[in-house]
Formats: structure tokens, sequence, C-alpha cells
């Protein structure tokens, strides 16, 4: 029986939050997600390793705490990472399934848009820093969970936007 996060009712939209609303939602770069994706093209300029390079590299994620799995894995492993039943600040992680045989950064903006058009994402402050905790369901089954940084979402856009330099 899957824990559900507590996803807080209320949030401030700063300057950041409309950045990312519009770009992980409403010009989401997935064309499955969005017909507005303005930045399609610059996600299929990546090759999938080189952008979930970068992707990590401005991130506090790592290949222990990123993992794309089946639906049935995600409990074991939010479990295997202490995530399952409680939200921890201080490290960023996402764990999800493969939506739509997407590759691993795709899956990963597919489950954060999910998160942002139905509601279950919470924006919280630690230490001055703002955090974003998402979470996908699916007929009472965790899809999806991540806890990233107001930095690193913001970060992945500009990588996106501005796709890859020569030696990616």
């Amino acid at each position: 029986m899957s824990i559900n996060w507590s996803i807080k009712k209320n949030f401030v939209i700063t300057d950041n939050l409309k950045k990312i609303l519009r770009f992980y939602l409403l010009e989401c770069p997935i064309e499955k997600d969005n017909r507005r994706y303005l930045y399609q093209a610059d996600l299929k300029k990546w090759k999938s390793d080189r952008l979930t390079r970068r992707m990590m590299s401005t991130s506090k994620l790592n290949k222990q705490t990123w993992r794309v799995v089946r639906i049935s894995e995600v409990e074991r492993c939010l479990e295997e990472l202490n995530a399952l039943d409680r939200v921890n600040p201080e490290r960023e992680i996402a764990v999800h399934a493969r939506a739509y045989n997407f590759n691993n950064p795709t899956a990963l903006i597919h489950m954060i848009r999910c998160a942002l058009a139905h509601g279950g994402f919470s924006q919280r402050s630690r230490n001055e820093e703002t955090y974003y905790v998402f979470e996908n369901l699916h007929e009472g089954e965790i899809k999806g969970r991540a806890i990233l940084y107001e930095k690193t979402l913001l970060a992945w856009m500009k990588i996106i936007k501005e796709g890859p330099i020569s030696k990616d």
C-alpha cells in the first residue's frame, strides 16, 4: 500500500514558479504532452546520455538517486532511498516510471509536467532554498516522485533552451 506524500495546498506564486510552470507545463518540451511544445526541436537535438549527464551536473542527482524503473518497482526504490514516507530536502531524488518509451530525461520532464498539471506538487523552503516535491499517482499506485531544487529546474530549462553545445 503506497503512502501518499503530504501535498501542501498553499504555495507562493513567485517569478521563478511562473517560469517553471510556463516551461514544464504550458510550453512542455514534449510533443506527446503539449501542442505548444516550443522546445521540442531543441530536446530532439540531444543524445539521451549527454542530456542526462548535463542534467545531473546541474543537480544533486546521480545514478543512485535518479532511477527510471517499472511502475511496480517505484515504491521499492523509494523505500531504498528512504523517501517512501518522508521528504528529505537535503538531497534531490527522482524515481519514476518510463512513459511512452521516452528516454530518461524526457520521462522525468513528463513526470514533472504531469505532477504540475494534476496538482501533485508542493513548494517548500528550507535554509532559504526553495525546492519542489512532485508526485504522480495512477489508480492509487505511485508512478513517480521527485524532490528537486528550484535552481535545478531553472538550470534544466536553460540547458534545454540552449540546446547541446559542440562537445555534447
